[in-house]
């Protein structure tokens, strides 16, 4: 072979070699879904570009028309590696032994089969001879019928791939639509340039600069693949894993500003994808101030939110995670809103449940002592009462257990309407009740034993065997340290007020008095 080397060869050498680089990369780095027909759209490029190359620097024209024909392994290549890119890229794959890739596969063989057997048919090329153009020597040649039926189907399948991006690239959040228009962009600046050169306006005269414009194309792709972590997660998946997730995920900036949310997200803080798009995020949960004023200066950070009151509270578990680049620079963070709502009601039970008294829903014994233990160190007085239900046990013996029962809760919901809001009820024993009022001293004791005093005499309407009778007692501790010995004193005065009421009511003394 003969060569006449050509400085014009070598954008094309480079555009080559950077995209068997980008190939042998993505492979190596990017094992994603879509990664393969990338890596099989940089060597068909590679091809094409090394091949013209060589077209180039060939002196004889036979030997520029074996390196035309070894192009067209490219060029066939180039459209439909680009189309499936473009697929997989927009989570539509072609489906294999379909009609589509059946097609994909049919024209591309077709056309190749014809490059290489043209001298027989001149469906390609025709009229072909050396025409020197300047500094160069290049094919001169008449397109046949065929070629321009392969120049129709590869910008068909350029629009439609090219269509697909667009379409991702006004879908996708802010944060993947610089790596889409990247990719629009790698794909339309080769093609332009091959209209160009088709129309006859080519910039150097009689030399395609379709291969050389790969090189802008490579550059442009290799942007979205290292910047944007193209194939890493391309937008379709994203929103396949992203907006199927419960929980709620919101992406920041490294500003803190949410530049994407998911449907979870939008939901739990009521605000569209395009609401919640460039606000701050501590304007997004200005309710919350205090509670994530960490979160977006920390870069990694945990907190607890309660969103509405009530029934309709909804607890969530707030995760700040932070995002680097490969320079391991802070370049934005991640929320994440996990409901906790069920695990807090769960827990809200199971507390209820251990400080509560099933039957009358005042507090138990055990959370009365741990009051009593609590107070220990208040500085002022609390008064402390205790109240006994008369004649529990013959309630019991003469109408059953089920009506003490009813005695019981309807004595508990005297005292919670009697006492305040504040104050600790408990039923502490079978027919016993305590109460701690914190802040009481003996006149706000007194106070609260004379309206439960009216309170029992309000009775007078019911019959006597409905009406409620009680024994009370109270003290009045001067500080915290002192309520378990007033506790003591208030026992010991509901005891004296017992036996005033069986002596009232000729009954036998209590035995255990004695």
């Amino acid at each position: 072979m003969h060569w006449d080397f050509t400085p014009y060869a070598w954008p094309l050498l480079a555009s080559g070699v950077l995209s068997v680089a980008l190939a042998v990369l993505a492979l190596k780095r990017h094992p994603a879904k879509g990664a393969l027909a990338f890596a099989s759209l940089e060597f068909a490029v590679a091809v094409w570009a090394i091949g013209y190359a060589l077209e180039l620097s060939s002196a004889a024209l036979d030997q520029k028309l074996f390196w035309a024909s070894v192009q067209y392994v490219g060029i066939v290549s180039v459209p439909v590696f680009w189309f499936v890119f473009a697929l997989r890229y927009g989570g539509k794959p072609v489906r294999p032994w379909s009609p589509t890739a059946l097609l994909l596969i049919l024209m591309p063989v077709v056309t190749l089969m014809l490059a290489w057997t043209n001298r027989y048919h001149l469906l390609l090329r025709r009229d072909v001879v050396l025409e020197t153009v300047g500094d160069l020597t290049v094919i001169s040649k008449t397109y046949g019928p065929w070629f321009w039926v392969h120049a129709a189907f590869s910008y068909a399948l350029l629009a439609m791939g090219t269509l697909v991006l667009v379409q991702e690239t006004f879908r996708s959040s802010r944060l993947y639509r610089a790596q889409t228009v990247a990719l629009v962009l790698g794909a339309v600046v080769p093609w332009i340039s091959n209209a160009i050169y088709l129309t006859g306006h080519s910039p150097v005269p009689g030399m395609d600069i379709t291969p050389a414009t790969f090189a802008i194309s490579g550059v442009a792709i290799a942007l979205a693949l290292f910047r944007y972590g193209l194939l890493d997660l391309v937008p379709a998946a994203r929103d396949a894993v992203i907006a199927s997730l419960s929980d709620g995920v919101i992406v920041l900036d490294d500003r803190s500003r949410i530049v994407d949310v998911n449907p979870a997200a939008e939901h739990i803080i009521n605000l569209s994808s395009s609401e919640a798009v460039g606000r701050h995020a501590s304007i997004i949960f200005a309710d919350f101030a205090s509670d994530l004023s960490q979160c977006w200066k920390a870069s990694d950070a945990r907190a607890e939110i309660t969103l509405g009151s009530g029934n309709e509270a909804e607890h969530y578990d707030v995760r700040v995670s932070p995002l680097f680049d490969e320079r391991e620079l802070l370049t934005g963070r991640v929320i994440l809103l996990h409901d906790v709502t069920e695990r807090k009601l769960f827990e809200q039970q199971l507390t209820y449940v251990s400080t509560h008294d099933p039957l009358t829903d005042l507090y138990n014994r055990s959370y009365f002592e741990d009051e009593m233990d609590r107070l220990g160190d208040y500085d002022g007085p609390v008064g402390v009462v205790i109240v006994d239900v008369n004649g529990m046990k013959a309630t019991n013996d003469r109408f059953g257990h089920p009506a003490g029962d009813t005695l019981l809760r309807r004595v508990a919901t005297m005292l919670k309407a009697v006492f305040r809001t504040n104050d600790i009820v408990a039923r502490i024993g079978g027919d016993e009740f305590a109460i701690l009022l914190p802040g009481a001293n003996e006149t706000g004791t007194t106070t609260a034993l004379n309206r439960m005093r009216r309170a029992l005499a309000a009775q007078r309407e019911l019959q006597q065997s409905e009406r409620i009778s009680l024994s009370m007692g109270s003290a009045v501790a001067p500080s915290g340290g002192a309520i378990r010995r007033a506790f003591r004193e208030a026992d010991a005065s509901m005891y004296a007020d017992k036996e005033r009421h069986r002596a009232a009511n000729g009954i036998s003394p209590d035995p255990r008095l004695n």
